[in-house]
């Protein structure tokens, strides 16, 4: 199994988003520069008149334009820099994953564009596409249907904060979505909540899952009973699918 990443796509944004901040910051100095000359230069017709009143005004307006374009090409520049390029916990879960899928299968981690938003990882081989949410949580929790609730210290069933059901149907929509603008359609995508906790610090009931819901240590098992049922994807269309999630066409 391929184990990768979309590393030239989210290197070229991070890229694009750093370009964008520079650009930003270089405006935003010029009308800063431009704001402090019509705000402060004494103007021809007399600081008392319409016209230098007029003047003064501008250069206010133009001055804080160019203060919140700073402001953004800053952000711009931080956000480039800082890009996740790596989710530890798809990695992890990609390595376990190896062991048991050959070549024809490829795990697709760290997704983040546009058109799809961000997904933490894809599995596309020859029984469709499979879309995982993977967490990291320790303590009870219960699933029932797309609901989500967990044990707090008073033994408490509270709901969650994060829905990781919702999040994964959100996630298997928005590929639909991005595979069917691409005119790949007709395509299965399925989609898979991981844990990657061992089953000792973690503690799953489950009433009805909506989606599919598993301990890494025995999502093949979760797997066989419905993703690895049969082969649905010819080899055309799994790497083509594969070049579309990694920004290659």
């Amino acid at each position: 199994m391929f184990n990768t990443a979309p590393s030239r796509s989210l290197t070229r944004r991070s890229r694009n988003l750093l370009l964008y901040g520079f650009i930003s910051g270089s405006v935003g100095v010029f009308f800063i520069a431009l704001g402090l000359f019509l705000r402060f230069v004494p103007t021809f017709f007399g600081e008392a008149t319409s016209p230098g009143r007029f003047q003064r005004g501008l250069g206010q307006f133009i001055l804080i334009v160019g203060i919140l374009a700073v402001i953004a090409g800053i952000l711009l520049a931080i956000r480039a820099l800082t890009r996740r390029r790596e989710n530890d916990l798809a990695y992890v879960t990609g390595r376990h994953m190896s062991q048991f899928f050959d070549e024809r299968y490829h795990f697709i981690r760290n997704i983040n564009r546009p058109q799809l938003g961000y997904i933490d990882a894809v599995l596309v081989g020859p029984p469709g596409i499979l879309v995982f949410r993977i967490l990291e949580r320790a303590g009870d929790l219960l699933n029932e249907k797309d609901g989500w609730v967990r044990k707090d210290r008073n033994n408490r069933w509270v709901p969650m904060r994060v829905n990781p059901t919702k999040e994964a149907q959100v996630d298997v929509k928005a590929v639909r979505e991005f595979l069917v603008k691409n005119k790949v359609s007709e395509l299965d995508v399925y989609g898979v909540v991981v844990f990657i906790n061992d089953p000792n610090e973690l503690r799953v009931q489950l009433r009805q899952p909506v989606v599919p819901v598993a301990h890494l240590t025995v999502l093949l098992d979760v797997l066989k009973e419905y993703y690895l049922t049969s082969e649905r994807m010819k080899p055309k269309a799994v790497q083509r699918v594969t070049r579309l999630l990694l920004g290659d066409l």
